[in-house]
């Protein structure tokens, strides 16, 4: 629909190309887990944006949440020494992962306005938004594909572009028009308890009680 296309940009730039830059960017700072861990806080994020904008109802059921969520991630940053956030250190990749869920849950939100556009045309002009961001931005920083891509580095890409990308990217703006920004993205909550494992049978990433505790008080 015509008066839809400025949220299918704002959607592409925002949730597409900056959430995305800012996940990769963390990933080279911080440890997997701990990216994980702080994206679990994006329904706290979406709840609080859809509730200014939206209009969506802040219970006292999800003020609770909200304060369960706060909590894990300040314990995860200060490394269960709750006495030190007023002098917290953010590290740069936390910083980056935090901001990367700020844009997450925008998404989320402008999703909702999107109701009139058929799903497969608004996931097709919000990848196309997407995409044209990030040329521009690598563009602007300089960026260049390495000179050789192992198959392995390729099959990585596409899964990351058709899986991670368009096909995460679809079933949430159907989930958003259908039950709403919040309860879309409530399921984020899940992405710490596959994460760590994933960390962990993949990368070899030592969880820790500390991580697995801050994950039960996000969830």
């Amino acid at each position: 629909a015509p008066g839809e296309w400025f949220w299918l940009i704002f959607m592409g730039l925002a949730g597409v190309t900056g959430n995305n830059l800012c996940y990769f960017w963390a990933l080279n700072l911080t440890s997997k887990t701990n990216v994980v861990v702080i994206y679990a806080v994006s329904p706290v994020v979406t709840i609080l944006l859809a509730h200014l904008f939206l209009g969506e109802r802040l219970s006292l059921r999800r003020i609770v949440g909200v304060l369960l969520a706060v909590g894990g991630v300040m314990t995860l940053l200060t490394g269960g020494q709750l006495g030190r956030v007023m002098d917290i250190s953010f590290n740069a990749g936390d910083l980056w992962e935090l901001t990367g869920v700020f844009l997450a849950a925008l998404m989320a939100v402008a999703a909702v306005k999107v109701r009139q556009t058929p799903a497969g045309i608004a996931l097709t002009h919000t990848m196309l938004s997407g995409l044209t961001g990030a040329v521009l931005i690598g563009s602007v920083l300089g960026f260049h594909l390495p000179a050789h891509l192992s198959l392995r580095g390729v099959l990585s890409v596409a899964y990351l572009g058709v899986f991670s990308s368009c096909l995460a990217y679809g079933c949430q703006q159907i989930s958003a028009v259908t039950i709403g920004a919040s309860a879309t993205m409530a399921f984020a909550s899940c992405v710490p308890v596959i994460g760590m494992l994933t960390a962990w049978l993949v990368a070899g990433e030592t969880v820790t009680l500390l991580q697995i505790g801050c994950t039960v008080l996000i969830l």
